[in-house]
């Protein structure tokens, strides 16, 4: 066999792969009615996107908390000068 039919063959078999465990899995996957609240609630607690821009906001947060403060001090300062 050539390198072309080798490329061919190693293709057949990761298709074939890839089908078999997609199947597998599609198969031991179990079904749930849920309503379409239930189903935004999920998808919302899964989402890494979510979750990350959740942190930046905690994090911008406080952030203006500190920021808050360490000007409200500054000021302070400066009127006791």
């Amino acid at each position: 066999m050539n390198k072309f039919n080798y490329k061919k063959l190693s293709a057949l078999v990761m298709g074939g792969l890839m089908t078999v465990s997609m199947s597998a899995t599609a198969f031991a996957a179990e079904s749930m009615d849920i309503t379409l609240a239930e189903a935004v609630d999920l998808a919302l607690k899964n989402n890494n996107v979510v979750k990350q821009s959740a942190a930046g906001y905690d994090q911008a947060f406080w952030q203006y908390q500190e920021n808050k403060v360490l000007t409200e001090t500054a000021e302070k300062r400066l009127q006791a000068i």
